[in-house]
């Protein structure tokens, strides 16, 4: 049975380059119909085909913020995961928790989050009150 698509609803697009992009749903329509959607990423409104639109999935507005923790998302599927990354990568933020899981992803640039100044952050305040980072997996073994 298709899905219908209410105008204000959030929806992941398939997209070439970026895998999922969140658009919010124009107009009415149901999945497997053409609709008009408007790309949050890039703020353009256009027309999706009955294809395009049949990819679609649903998407909860809480992924439009990036997280330090995924566990926190109403909504955790792999559109919400890789977006996440993305916001949070975009940002210089590598790292991110999944629960006690720590995800990082290649900067292929040098950061600065590896100083002594965050070393004594660590050691001073603990990983429950700093950012996800690999200290952090070091302060809770």
């Amino acid at each position: 049975m298709a899905q219908t698509f209410a105008a204000g609803t959030y929806v992941w697009l398939r997209d070439d380059e970026d895998m999922y992009v969140p658009a919010k749903v124009a107009g009415t329509f149901k999945q497997g119909e053409k609709g008009t959607v408007t790309n949050m990423m890039t703020k353009s409104t256009y027309t999706v085909t009955a294809k395009e639109s049949s990819d679609m999935l649903p998407m909860d507005e809480q992924s439009l913020e990036p997280t330090d923790d995924m566990v926190g998302l109403k909504q955790l599927d792999e559109p919400a995961l890789l977006h996440n990354l993305r916001l949070r990568y975009e940002k210089d933020e590598i790292y991110t928790n999944i629960g006690s899981i720590l995800v990082s992803v290649n900067p292929f640039k040098k950061l600065n989050i590896y100083s002594p100044d965050v070393v004594d952050s660590f050691m001073k305040n603990g990983s429950l009150n700093n950012p996800p980072h690999i200290y952090g997996v070091a302060d809770r073994a």
